[in-house]
């Protein structure tokens, strides 16, 4: 097995005779993959049909080709992800160590490399096999079936509660950013959706092989998928009122300004957008608090009476 860095690579080798399994065991990655992929596409096109007039009245004609390229430079890789199939991680256990195999990352993949190694391997070991009306030698011991998932970790689901007020707080903020335009709004939602965009990345790292229900793992995600389309939403509304205003801003602070005095029910765009983004903030921590809730409840009741939860 050869594992490649930038600068380096390693390599482990395995014999035939010493492997005792091969695991398979599929993940969610493509899955995510095709949602984040499905998102990002939604988003783009939609910006696309938002700016297509002014595009063509300036006759920015490379950037309506830019939006057309990024569409499909995403719908392949969409189509692609699908027909590589689900995704896994495969494993090699021997009777000291069990070693990922990080370049098998497909269950057709994976199929494929065990009908290789499964006849090398029984031909390597078909000396350990024992006939049905044979007593089983003393000195031959059988290990336990190794475990189709690995041990989780536990966690008692902190950091997705910092997140989940995080998002409730970013609601009330675009709730408020409606009726009142001042610098200090806006400085205070950046910073706010800067800190959700650190505390996602915080919450992922905490929930992996973590004993964190699959609820709240996928609603994580989403979030994360939610927040990078924030982001790349703004941006393209940003670079609009730069355009609409005459060309770009040398001083930031003069942009910041501009962008806290555009009035929402002035423009329906940004109507729309404080909206949408003061409901879904409220959604996913809502109902990111109400699993975290339930979670914690069913957790302190599996555990033995004066046992104190790990962290």
């Amino acid at each position: 097995m050869l594992d490649r860095a930038i600068w380096t690579e390693s390599c482990k080798r395995f014999y035939y005779s010493d492997i005792q399994a091969i695991i398979i065991q599929e993940t969610s990655a493509s899955t995510v993959y095709t949602v984040l992929l499905a998102w990002f596409m939604a988003i783009l096109g939609l910006i696309g049909l938002l700016l297509l007039g002014k595009l063509v009245d300036w006759g920015a004609s490379w950037a309506i080709l830019a939006f057309g390229g990024g569409e499909l430079l995403l719908l392949a890789w969409l189509v692609g992800n699908w027909l590589l199939g689900p995704s896994c991680a495969c494993f090699i256990r021997t009777a000291v160590q069990t070693e990922r195999l990080c370049a098998v990352k497909r269950i057709r993949t994976a199929r494929k490399v065990v009908a290789t190694l499964r006849p090398l391997i029984e031909q390597a070991q078909a000396h350990l096999a024992v006939a049905p009306d044979q007593p089983v030698p003393a000195r031959l011991h059988y290990a336990q079936p190794f475990p189709t998932e690995l041990p989780l970790r536990p966690y008692d689901g902190r950091a997705h509660g910092i997140l989940f007020l995080g998002l409730l707080l970013d609601a009330e903020i675009c709730a408020i950013d409606l009726f009142f335009n001042h610098v200090a709004i806006t400085l205070v939602g950046t910073t706010v959706t800067a800190a959700l965009s650190i505390l996602t990345i915080a919450a992922l790292v905490k929930q992996h092989r973590s004993t964190l229900p699959h609820g709240l793992k996928g609603l994580t995600w989403g979030i994360a998928g939610y927040i990078g389309s924030s982001y790349i939403v703004s941006y393209f509304y940003t670079l609009y009122l730069t355009m609409e205003r005459g060309g770009p801003v040398q001083d930031q602070w003069a942009m910041i300004k501009y962008l806290s005095s555009q009035d929402p029910f002035q423009s329906p765009f940004l109507f729309a957008l404080l909206v949408c983004y003061g409901v879904v903030s409220l959604v996913l921590g809502g109902v990111g608090l109400l699993l975290l809730r339930s979670f914690r409840r069913g957790r302190g009741a599996a555990a033995p009476a004066g046992e104190r939860q790990p962290k």
